[in-house]
């Protein structure tokens, strides 16, 4: 009989073992900089967030709805709850002093679940939105993520959530354009020497010297691509541009013809 339980017991004991050392799914977690005080996930998705539509796709539309549902006041009133719009791209700036349904999950799981549920107001792009990174100070979380256009960031866009340590939403900024349709350009020819040359007249018109020194730091600039988008007269126009960071300015050029599209002074 003590020979019977005694094997029951290493039976038991072999499957609890079996059990603990089973490989488990892996989890998206959140690492803190203890330097900075930042928090990164330790396993992204590079994929951009997908926005399913929903019902009404008018943006004051789908405001009404959403201001009823979280009470909240219409225009955003100075140091008050509410809205502001951007007109001209006609989605919100700015809303602040809600709280939104409990979400799950981490805080870069809690504002893409926010923003999938309430992507037309916004109107989000299905892809169009890649997360960047995430904050914390104190109880509250910001989540940060940044507009690309067919895989190419947009330069200066960002849509930010504050997500609380209970997993609600209560504030969200954006700066995003949900139309984006590129300048063609008729020239579609420019090479690696045209844009070399574009370069050294600008740096010589700013006082850089001719010779070998320029000629070895035009070679040495490595540009970064995104989409520029440029106001004009109250209309936006969207460039594909190269960035060249130079001393005293970034020097936008268009990357189909190497002109210049912008300078930005630092």
């Amino acid at each position: 009989m003590s020979k019977l339980i005694l094997q029951m017991l290493l039976i038991i004991g072999v499957l609890l073992i079996s059990g603990c050392t089973q490989e488990r799914e892996t989890i998206p977690t959140i690492q803190t900089d203890q330097k900075n005080g930042n928090q990164t996930p330790t396993k992204q998705d590079d994929s951009g967030i997908t926005t399913p539509v929903y019902g009404e796709t008018n943006p004051k539309q789908v405001w009404e709805t959403f201001k009823d549902k979280y009470g909240l006041p219409g225009e955003m009133k100075a140091g008050g709850a509410g809205i502001k719009w951007n007109e001209e791209r006609g989605i919100p700036i700015y809303i602040v002093g809600f709280k939104s349904s409990q979400y799950y999950g981490s805080p870069q799981e809690v504002a893409t679940s926010f923003l999938q549920e309430h992507g037309n107001l916004m109107q989000l792009q299905n892809n169009s939105l890649f997360f960047v990174d995430v904050y914390a100070s104190g109880e509250e979380s910001t989540v940060i993520y940044e507009q690309r256009y067919e895989g190419i960031p947009v330069y200066g866009t960002k849509v930010q959530t504050l997500v609380t340590s209970d997993m609600y939403v209560r504030q969200l900024s954006a700066d995003y354009f949900p139309n984006i349709k590129l300048v063609k350009s008729e020239e579609d020819d420019a090479d690696a020497s045209d844009f070399k040359v574009t370069i050294s007249k600008f740096l010589i018109n700013n006082s850089f010297k001719e010779g070998q020194e320029l000629d070895d730091f035009v070679e040495s600039r490595e540009p970064e691509k995104f989409i520029y988008p440029l106001s004009e007269n109250s209309d936006t126009k969207f460039y594909s541009i190269l960035l060249y960071r130079l001393p005293g300015a970034r020097l936008f050029l268009n990357a189909n013809t190497a002109e210049i599209v912008n300078v930005e002074k630092l």
